[in-house]
């Protein structure tokens, strides 16, 4: 049989790394600059804020770093002057604030040699070099609503270099004329099943039919709506993510899905200090049920008498000698209070030897690692402290999903991400370093791969 080559298909962004990279290789001016990752961008912008006095009398400057980020961003796209007499004006004082810090984040990106992403096309577009080195000869656009002035620019100088540039538009070819049909519901539970009942019917009357579910705001309203699609097309509740008849096209945060949460944990675990060494019981709970730690199968039963106990005898907070010490508890002593030979003590029903080796290895790391470190080394010790509770392999078998495998690659990404600070921040708390990942988790959107299927919502 004759292979096909693969067309080169590339969103914008990739395309422009691409780019970026090829002209780098062809030594145009301006390209031996470091280009900056968001999160790199981010906590740049995060230390200008810092370092500026009027932000810092806000509560919290960093939470200005993203809009801060993303405003400069669309203003170099589409390209609206810095030098415009209105930035200049003191009638309005949050343009003289972000003229501040914009002039503050470039000056510190020019001495490091630092480019953000959002400048690349305009160092391309500087040069008279670039668009004869880069020219691809033939381009298809797809997918595009609008295109902003600098992906107009960029185009422009790349057709005046003979590269052929079409706009492609997709049309969807009809049999026959669509037929409608509205529905009025009572509620919006009747609504929900209605959908799925429909649904069910025509996926019955033709398996191979593409059935498509709109659902506005889908991100808060997924749930419901999988419960609803659960009970009528899976009755029997045995609808794993890999076998469920439908897909849902949208992704969701990282930190949503239970074995990142079960690593966050962890963490928040050992993010105690000595002044306040007290964690939550809630955490402690979760850790006690997680099934990703050693012995959690082992344990289980131990570790749910062990919550039970803990529960019963504190009431929010504990410290983590008091996990330790309830979770190898032995009875000491006889009915009447004498103390009994070591030899015919027993242990409690929640003596669980194994969870107290990982709240041992949890205590060690919180007095080791309490001094500032680079993002990397905190990357690595992070690593190194889930591998030592057992996490997550203890809890994944034969039977795992993919997705948890595809989950733990993206944790992985996720670390290798807080690594990636260490341009930009050369030492950080644990607590920090805590934080920071868990945004990074909290801003990646996870959408696993599954099989095939003709349901999409």
């Amino acid at each position: 049989d004759p292979l096909w080559a693969s067309p080169r298909i590339l969103s914008w962004h990739a395309w422009t790394v691409k780019l970026w990279e090829n002209a780098a290789l062809a030594g145009i001016e301006g390209t031996d600059r470091a280009v900056l990752g968001q999160r790199q961008c981010l906590s740049l912008w995060s230390g200008v804020l810092k370092d500026d006095p009027k932000a810092a009398l806000l509560m919290r400057p960093e939470s200005l770093a993203r809009s801060i980020r993303d405003t400069r961003a669309t203003l170099i796209e589409w390209h609206v002057p810095m030098n415009h007499p209105a930035w200049k004006g003191d009638a309005n004082e949050n343009h003289a604030a972000f003229q501040r810090w914009n002039r503050a984040f470039e000056m510190q990106c020019e001495s490091e040699a630092w480019i953000p992403q959002e400048d690349r096309l305009e160092v391309l577009l500087a040069s008279s070099r670039s668009a004869s080195h880069l020219n691809p000869g033939a381009l298809r656009l797809l997918g595009f609503d609008e295109f902003t002035p600098q992906q107009k620019a960029w185009l422009s100088a790349l057709q005046a270099e003979g590269c052929e540039t079409t706009e492609l538009r997709l049309e969807t070819a009809q049999s026959e004329p669509p037929r409608f049909t509205l529905w009025q519901s009572n509620s919006e539970q009747d609504q929900l099943e209605r959908m799925a009942r429909w649904v069910r019917e025509r996926h019955e009357e033709n398996p191979a039919s593409r059935i498509a579910i709109v659902v506005a705001d889908l991100q808060h309203r997924r749930p419901e709506r999988e419960r609803w699609l659960t009970s009528t097309l899976c009755p029997a509740g045995h609808a794993d993510a890999m076998s469920k008849p439908w897909n849902v096209s949208l992704g969701f945060s990282l930190l949503e899905w239970p074995m990142i949460r079960a690593a966050l944990d962890i963490l928040q675990l050992v993010n105690s200090s000595p002044a306040n060494p007290r964690v939550d019981l809630q955490a402690v709970g979760r850790l006690l049920r997680s099934p990703w730690n050693h012995g959690a199968r082992e344990e289980r039963q131990a570790r749910a008498l062990l919550e039970k106990c803990l529960r019963e005898r504190y009431q929010r907070q504990l410290k983590l000698s008091e996990v330790r010490y309830r979770s190898r508890e032995f009875n000491k002593y006889d009915a009447v209070g004498n103390e009994l030979p070591p030899d015919e003590q027993t242990a409690k029903p929640w003596n669980a030897p194994q969870f107290a080796a990982i709240v041992n290895a949890l205590m060690d790391f919180e007095v080791q690692k309490r001094s500032e470190q680079s993002p990397s080394a905190w990357a690595d010790a992070f690593e190194t402290l889930l591998d030592r509770t057992g996490w997550p392999r203890a809890g994944m078998t034969g039977e795992t999903s993919s997705q948890d495998w595809q989950a733990y690659q993206a944790w992985q990404d996720a670390l290798r991400e807080l690594a990636s600070l260490d341009a930009t921040l050369p030492t950080i708390s644990r607590s920090g370093a805590v934080r920071q990942l868990r945004q990074i988790c909290s801003d990646h959107v996870f959408q696993a791969a599954t099989a095939p299927s003709n349901i999409q919502v």
